[in-house]
């Protein structure tokens, strides 16, 4: 029941069936397909008839991005992505439903998602050249530290923000007091985060050891019997 009140988990159930589509797709092309190929394209077709399958188009913009690394004026090209990004995150926040702000909807929601990723889409090139990465040096060790706790981050936020809201209800309107709960919230998070992510996923290597010695041994010491 945990699990089931941990909102963003939803997105496993569609990740996992992008991989099995792109693998299947690539096994057509590479290997020239097969049964099990076009099973698979069958399933993912039942699949995505059921799940949203807006989300199935923006992880293919995302896909498309590795084709478009080496595009000319990055630059540009970046700028205009922020601008997209900035957009659709505008439009989509003003689409939801509020007690604050007038529901209004300038575009409809999924197109303004679209927006959103088309937009990040078209800065990674930016951010992949050489140049840029000279410029963002500095913050690697930073990035390198959150990007190793982010699938922790991504497992426990929900309940560590579910469980604030049971403690000290949300602001009911904008001000210094909600800024610095929003501080504490963040801060809760990474904490907690970072804890998960030393006792659990840190520990991910060293239990994979311990399995393949005792498949090794175990394995060597049929070998001896037999």
């Amino acid at each position: 029941e945990s699990l089931l009140r941990n909102g963003p988990l939803w997105s496993l159930s569609y990740e996992i069936w992008f991989y099995v589509l792109g693998g299947a797709i690539a096994s057509l092309f590479v290997q020239g397909g097969g049964r099990i190929s076009f099973i698979l394209l069958v399933m993912c077709a039942a699949v995505f008839a059921v799940h949203n399958s807006l989300l199935l188009l923006i992880w293919w913009l995302g896909a498309v991005v590795a084709l478009t690394i080496d595009i000319p004026r990055k630059g540009l090209v970046a700028l205009i992505g922020l601008g997209l990004f900035l957009a659709g995150s505008a439009c989509w926040q003003l689409g939801w439903e509020s007690s604050s702000f007038t529901n209004i909807a300038l575009i409809p929601k999924g197109v303004a998602e679209v927006f959103i990723a088309q937009g990040v889409g078209m800065t990674l090139p930016w951010f992949c050249a050489a140049r840029s990465n000279i410029w963002l040096r500095p913050f690697a060790r930073l990035a390198i530290s959150l990007s190793a706790i982010s699938y922790t981050l991504y497992l426990v936020h929900y309940p560590v923000l579910s469980a604030f809201d049971q403690a000290f209800p949300r602001a009911t309107h904008v001000g210094l007091n909600s800024f610095v709960a929003l501080g504490l919230r963040a801060i809760a998070v990474l904490i907690v985060s970072l804890v998960m992510w030393t006792l659990f996923e840190r520990q991910t290597n060293a239990v994979r050891r311990f399995l393949k010695s005792r498949l090794l041994s175990a394995a060597h010491g049929r070998r001896l019997d037999g």
